[in-house]
């Protein structure tokens, strides 16, 4: 059916699109690690830019204007699902990064500390 292929394309494109600015939660341990800034109390720029092209395809004049009101929902919980699933692999790549900067970081630590030294 050609509006189940086009939905479907629309889908994947909206969720290209909502997923671009995800990548940037990648450098949020950067701006935290050795510093002495508070932690976040309010959403990252990287959220609302996840949002706007959806939002934009919402609009009154956006590309899911012409689609009931159940078809958008439906493309909605499609790239959500789909945005979502991206930012869980980010977060899994970024937790594993930090997992293994703190190893390197005890291992340089220990041999830093139980060297011993030369006389």
């Amino acid at each position: 059916d050609r509006g189940s292929a086009a939905t479907s394309l629309i889908v994947l494109a909206l969720a290209a699109r909502c997923s671009e600015p995800l990548s940037a939660v990648g450098a949020i341990p950067s701006q935290y690690r050795m510093t002495n800034r508070a932690p976040p109390t309010k959403a990252s720029v990287y959220v609302k830019g996840a949002t706007t092209p959806l939002r934009t395809a919402l609009s009154s004049t956006g590309s899911l204007s012409p689609l009931d009101p159940d078809q958008r929902a439906d493309v909605v919980d499609q790239v959500a699902a789909k945005a979502a699933q991206r930012f869980s692999e980010l977060i899994e790549e970024v937790f594993a990064n930090v997992k293994k900067l703190e190893q390197t970081l005890k291992k340089l630590k220990k041999e830093a500390g139980g060297g011993g030294g030369l006389s």
